[in-house]
């Protein structure tokens, strides 16, 4: 499976796209530090269904093989 990794600065909107996205839904807020942990859901795009992972905000997100980041 496909994979698809929301990184990036606090409050930049990951959640918000997560949710748009994907069934599971995850709070979100106007303030820094709301997701606290990696949340998985699963998208498809094109036909191809990809697995979407939402990350805490964070400086910096360790990097694995074949996954996309969007910031």
């Amino acid at each position: 499976m496909n994979k698809i990794l929301l990184a990036g600065n606090p409050n930049a909107g990951k959640s918000a796209i997560f949710n748009r996205l994907t069934e599971p839904n995850v709070i979100v807020s106007n303030y820094p530090g709301t997701t606290a942990e990696w949340i998985k859901g699963s998208v498809r795009i094109e036909g191809k269904i990809y697995e979407l992972t939402n990350t805490p905000g964070t400086g910096y997100v360790p990097y694995e093989s074949g996954t996309l980041f969007l910031m």
